[in-house]
């Protein structure tokens, strides 16, 4: 088998769909009236507070191990420190800072279109 071949995938185990993140267009959909918009506004200000939060959680994790070395000078992992541990809590760090900068560009536009109707 080639190494650059995958097989097809069998139909009862069909490719997972990529969920879609664009909550700005879901904010148009929900309708512009002001009152929709302020709350659409309240409730993505509150999951970027939480995003905050845990980004802070996980980062003081990573506070003690920031600057030391992972492996030892033969290149294996050090048996004091929980090197899987790091790696999931600095995947988690740059995820969580992805999802910020998209929710708070969502506020953005939420914001952009409570001052446009405000202006009217």
């Amino acid at each position: 088998m080639h190494a650059g071949f995958l097989p097809p995938r069998p139909a009862q185990f069909p490719r997972p769909r990529r969920r879609s993140f664009c909550l700005a267009s879901r904010a148009m959909a929900a309708g512009d009236d002001e009152g929709n918009l302020r709350a659409r506004f309240k409730e993505l200000d509150k999951k970027r507070a939480n995003l905050e939060l845990e980004i802070e959680v996980v980062s003081s994790r990573l506070e003690t191990t920031k600057g030391q070395k992972l492996v030892d000078d033969e290149g294996f992992p050090r048996d004091d420190v929980d090197v899987f541990a790091i790696r999931n809590d600095r995947a988690k760090v740059a995820q969580l800072h992805g999802d910020h900068k998209q929710v708070t560009q969502e506020i953005e536009a939420v914001m952009a279109k409570i001052f446009a109707g405000a202006k009217e």
